[in-house]
C-alpha cells in the first residue's frame, strides 16, 4: 500500500477532529492537542495563512472550528521519538476511529519508549 503526504496528513487530521468531539462530548474544557506533524500544527495555528491548498481538506477546516469552540486550548509539537505509540496505532488503524480499554504488551512497550524519550528531552532542556 502506497501512502501519500496528503493522505497522511488527512488521516491525521481526522484523528484529532476525532479526538476533539470525544474531548467535547465527554465534557472537557481545557485540552492540550498534541502532535508531532509540524506543518499541520503551523497551520492550525495560523488559520489557513501559510498553506493556501491547504483549504481545501474539510477535516482541516473542520479542525479549525472545533479548535475555536468555547475552551480553552493548547496546541503542542511532540517530538517523533517520543511519539511512536500514535505512530503505531495510526498506521494499524488508518482510517478508523478505536478507543482502546486495554493496551497490548507491544504498545505498552511503545509507551515506556515514548515516557523514555520525552522524559530524555525534558532534561536535556534544563
Amino acid at each position: 500500500m502506497v501512502t501519500s503526504l496528503v493522505d497522511i496528513f488527512q488521516v491525521e487530521a481526522k484523528a484529532m477532529l476525532e479526538g476533539l468531539k470525544l474531548a467535547w462530548e465527554w465534557g472537557f474544557r481545557q485540552v492540550e492537542l498534541e502532535t508531532d506533524n509540524a506543518l499541520l500544527l503551523e497551520i492550525l495555528r495560523s488559520s489557513f495563512t501559510c498553506v493556501n491548498n491547504v483549504n481545501n481538506i474539510a477535516k482541516v477546516r473542520l479542525l479549525h472550528t472545533w479548535i475555536a469552540k468555547d475552551w480553552q486550548m493548547k496546541l503542542r509539537l511532540l517530538s517523533r521519538n517520543g511519539n511512536k505509540v500514535v505512530d503505531c496505532l495510526a498506521k494499524e488503524i488508518l482510517n478508523q476511529l478505536i478507543i482502546l480499554d486495554e493496551l497490548s504488551i507491544y504498545v505498552q512497550r511503545l509507551l515506556k519508549i515514548d515516557v523514555y524519550h520525552i522524559m530524555s528531552d525534558v532534561i536535556d532542556r534544563n
